[in-house]
Parts: C-alpha cells; sequence; structure tokens
C-alpha cells in the first residue's frame, strides 16, 4: 500500500482481490486498484472509493475529446479572426486541419476497440453503446459530412460563389453529440 500526502488531498492505493462476479478487470495476481482519497477543503472532509476499469481506455477517450474540442470548437472559428487570413486560405487550412482530425480521430478508435478486443474480449457492458456512438458519427462525418465540406471548400477556393449552407451545422451538431456521447463514455470507466 503505497500512500501520498500533499497539501489538502491524500490518496492511498492498494490492489484488493476481486470477486468472481465483479465484472471487473483482474490483474495477473487477481487484483484491481482501488484509489481511496480523502479531501480537506477549510473544514470539509470527504472520504471515498474510486475504481478504475482500465487507466488506458480513460486516457485514449479524454486525448480524444481534446483534439475535437480543440479543433472543431476553438481552431475552425479562430483562424478567420487572424490578421491577412482570407477565406480561400481559412478553407485550405480548414480542409488540412480536419482531415488530419478525422485522421487521429480513427487511430483513437482503433486504439479503444482494440483495447476491448486484447485485454476484455469476454467483457460486453451496456458502456460500450456509448463508443459505438461515437464511431458511427464519425464513420457518418468520414464518409458524408468531411468529403462533402472538402468539395464545397474547393469550388469556393477556385472561386465559385456558392449560397450560404447548413452543413456546417450539421457538422458541429455530430460534434457535439460526438464529444458529449465520448464524455459519458470516458466518466463510466470510473465505477
Amino acid at each position: 500500500m503505497d500512500t501520498e500526502r500533499g497539501g489538502h488531498f491524500s490518496y492511498t492505493c492498494r490492489e484488493t482481490p476481486l470477486s468472481d462476479d465483479s465484472g471487473g478487470i483482474q490483474s495477473p495476481g487477481g487484483h484491481a486498484l482501488k484509489i481511496e482519497y480523502q479531501v480537506c477543503v477549510k473544514g470539509w472532509k470527504n472520504t471515498g472509493m474510486m475504481e478504475v476499469f482500465d487507466p488506458a481506455l480513460i486516457i485514449l477517450t479524454f486525448i480524444w475529446i481534446g483534439f475535437v474540442c480543440a479543433i472543431s470548437f476553438m481552431e475552425a472559428g479562430l483562424k478567420f479572426r487572424a490578421p491577412g487570413i482570407t477565406l480561400p486560405l481559412g478553407l485550405s487550412i480548414g480542409r488540412l486541419v480536419f482531415g488530419a482530425l478525422n485522421k487521429v480521430e480513427w487511430v483513437l478508435a482503433i486504439a479503444i476497440v482494440l483495447n476491448y478486443i486484447l485485454f476484455h474480449k469476454n467483457y460486453i457492458e451496456w458502456n460500450m453503446a456509448w463508443i459505438g456512438c461515437v464511431i458511427l458519427i464519425l464513420l457518418v462525418q468520414s464518409i458524408w459530412a468531411l468529403p462533402a465540406l472538402t468539395r464545397r471548400a474547393n469550388k469556393i477556393i477556385s472561386g465559385t460563389i456558392l449560397p450560404p449552407s447548413t452543413l456546417h451545422k450539421y457538422y458541429l451538431l455530430l460534434e457535439v453529440v460526438k464529444v458529449s456521447a465520448l464524455f459519458v463514455y470516458g466518466m463510466n470507466l470510473f465505477y
């Protein structure tokens, strides 16, 4: 058992045996990591237990959320506010960045699925429906939304004047649903 203390926060890590019906992961020694924590803030005290399903899945999930939030919800709009960025230049940058984001998202999705296949193949739970929803949204974005946005951007870059489109709004809606589903999935990895 290891204990760390720092300021008003302390935690204790210890391995505890899992029961056969716990549904969790067992390490080679048949143990799961439990983190006991104690938080004290100006006289308020809370003590509890937190179990983690699989740290790799948690890390992959929240890295994915960070990528999507940073690019879709921040970079996409900010680049057009930079001095000297014209609409064609901004669209060229957007095509490049969103194409790269899509590839990174597929790498993260495949890593999460492979983690289940390699380490949790007998473990199926309702939380996997959330990651299934995320992968379905990613598939729709990859097959329909991104190619349509790229075709539209290419026309604008080549000088064609197009009427306004709601395609970006649909893409943004898909991003909001995807990040929400990823967040629920990620939070459910703590139990």
